[in-house]
């Protein structure tokens, strides 16, 4: 028998670990989709050496341009809303109007801005900038666009002194600077970054200086952020605007499922409509995470839950250990314990590892499903892992010490504790979730608010807005009974400034902090409150805040009085109106009860 092979094919002997992970980045990199020749990436790539004694075999009979296309993704269509700031072009869009996918790709390209994308983590920022770079590539073949992920980028090219933002640019993309140049010259170029919450602090201002002059030259660039990073872009660059991604809707989470799932639509409505804690599934990373373990309870329990169960099946495949194996628990454990150790290193930004542990035990990642360790760094599967990992940590080591555990242990710098340079500043949400389920148990609620005491009376200031900005109830709550507005000398108090702008954003966000505001004296006598009384009422009829108006007229039963006698006639109608407007008949009764004024020519 006869036959003719009419394939092609490719043979490539490496000789080191390294090489190997440097082939894996070509195919992983946009160059091949871009059109560049995979034998000519390979020969100057991995090929090339100026010793003689590396000897990698190569050959291969492939045809020189091979096709390496982006197929369509299955991918469920988010919604956003739009914070047009001071471009009039883009004010046909409402803070509450949500607009589609399409028309952001549009906005991207056609208005020159530097769009971020600013959401909560978990919620699609990554998976949103892909799908935007595909929309961008299969409508205009023309335009060049480079996608940069920046938990990527190595720690050597960041501290990296460059002659100007765009040789940073070429050097991160694997391009020429003379590419980037001609690039930027054509005007049709858009660049998508990755991650910018994601990097040292100490390499946020070269990225800003980069983002800049970006913009000057007038490329349009999209950014993908958490929350709490876009206020910093936003200052630098004056022409960026604040695309936020809706949470899911039913029928969102729905299609979600059935693709994460490969379950039929019934099975999806039904998991759904069980699920009790209905928030948790308006994210795209936790509703994938819940249809993966099934899990129940807040969001530190279902990672918990996630993480385990990748542990569990790394066991049994490595070492063939399951649960009625007698080692089985304290593997699981010890494997847990490493994973915490990495991921606190990982936020502590040694992402160097040599100096933490061998190699091989860094190699133990790989299998957990949870990180990899590549080229002497660590990558988490999302940084969200890592930040579970740290607060698992940081509760562990409080109640292994019983007791004797102080922040310094944990952190370098208590001062950074929870301030916007602290890398661990998202882990507290994780900590906050896990005290909201150890509320029974007086032993541990004692352990951690001794734990949380040291931290908190570095800086009373900083830890208050820290937890009414993250609305960290749990938090709050174990630590309130020494909070106070007025200077003691009792040593166990810990004394916060008054803050009237606190006062009005906790009344929206965490109304139970605002009335307990109010019962330990943040506003002491008459005047303080009638300085502030004016925006207070418009705050409180915003927000139906029933339950801190009652507490403010119970703490000052002269309130109707200071309404009807002291405030101008715009101020008692402003609140008024606002409430009516808003809909909001429980605080609007209580206004009106109050000496609010309402205008007799206008109909509520």
């Amino acid at each position: 028998m006869s036959a003719t092979n009419h394939s092609g094919w490719l043979v490539l002997v490496l000789n080191s670990k390294e090489k190997l992970e440097m082939l894996i980045e070509i195919f992983k990199g946009k160059e091949l989709k871009e059109g560049k020749s995979l034998q000519e990436l390979l020969a100057t790539r991995l090929l090339y050496s100026e010793s003689n004694d590396e000897q990698l075999l190569f050959n291969s009979t492939l045809q020189f341009l091979l096709d390496f296309p982006d197929f369509p993704r299955s991918f469920v269509k988010l919604h956003f809303s739009i914070e047009s700031g001071n471009f009039p072009s883009l004010r046909m869009y409402k803070l509450d109007e949500t607009i589609c996918l399409d028309r952001i790709v549009e906005i991207v390209v056609s208005k020159n801005l530097v769009c971020l994308l600013s959401s909560v983590a978990g919620s699609g920022k990554t998976t949103v900038l892909r799908e935007i770079a595909f929309q961008l590539r299969k409508e205009n073949t023309e335009l060049k666009i480079v996608h940069i992920s920046l938990a990527s980028i190595s720690n050597e090219l960041m501290k990296k002194s460059h002659s100007n933002e765009f040789e940073f640019l070429a050097e991160s993309t694997n391009r020429s600077l003379e590419d980037v140049n001609n690039w930027i010259s054509s005007k049709k170029f858009v660049v998508l970054i990755d991650g910018f919450d994601e990097i040292y602090f100490k390499y946020q201002n070269k990225m800003l200086r980069l983002i800049e002059s970006l913009s000057k030259n007038m490329v349009p660039v999209m950014i993908g952020t958490r929350p709490h990073k876009a206020a910093l872009i936003k200052k630098a660059v004056k022409n960026a605007v604040i695309l936020k991604i809706e949470p899911l809707k039913k029928n969102q989470q729905i299609e979600f499922l059935k693709l994460e799932t490969g379950k039929s639509e019934d099975d999806c409505k039904s998991f759904i409509e069980k699920f009790p804690k209905k928030d948790i599934l308006q994210n795209p990373l936790h509703l994938s995470l819940v249809a993966q373990s099934g899990g129940r309870g807040n969001l530190y329990q279902i990672y918990e839950q996630v993480v385990r169960l990748k542990v569990e099946m790394c066991l049994k495949n490595r070492v063939g250990l399951d649960a009625t194996h007698n080692q089985f628990e304290i593997e699981t454990d010890s494997a847990m314990s490493f994973l915490q150790r990495i991921a606190f290193c990982y936020l502590g930004q040694a992402k160097r590892f040599g100096r933490e542990g061998r190699i091989e035990d860094m190699e133990k990642l790989n299998g957990y499903g949870v990180a990899m360790f590549q080229n002497d760094r660590i990558i988490f599967l999302h940084e969200t892992f890592a930040e579970f990992l740290a607060a698992r940590k940081f509760v562990h080591d409080v109640e292994e010490a019983n007791g004797l555990f102080k922040p310094s242990n944990f952190f370098d710098e208590e001062k950074t504790i929870f301030e916007d340079e602290c890398d661990f500043r998202e882990c507290w949400k994780f900590v906050d979730m896990y005290y909201s389920t150890i509320q029974r148990d007086a032993q541990k609620v004692n352990l951690h608010k001794n734990a949380l005491l040291h931290a908190v009376k570095s800086n009373p200031d900083a830890f208050l807005e820290f937890v009414v900005f993250e609305n960290l109830r749990s938090m709050y709550s174990m630590i309130k009974s020494l909070m106070t507005f007025k200077k003691t000398k009792n040593g166990d108090s810990i004394y916060c400034r008054k803050d009237s702008l606190l006062l009005n954003y906790v009344i929206k966000n965490a109304e139970d902090i605002a009335v307990h505001f109010v019962e330990t004296d943040m506003i002491e006598g008459e005047d303080p409150l009638l300085k502030i009384l004016p925006n207070l009422l418009k705050r409180v009829a915003e927000c139906n805040a029933t339950l801190f108006f009652k507490k403010l007229k119970d703490k000052f039963p002269i309130l109707p009085q200071l309404i009807g006698s002291k405030l101008s006639r715009r101020h008692r109608r402003r609140a008024a109106m606002e409430a009516a407007r808003l809909g909001n008949e429980q605080i609007l009764d209580m206004l009106l009860q109050s000496g609010v004024e309402t205008d007799r020519d206008r109909r509520l």
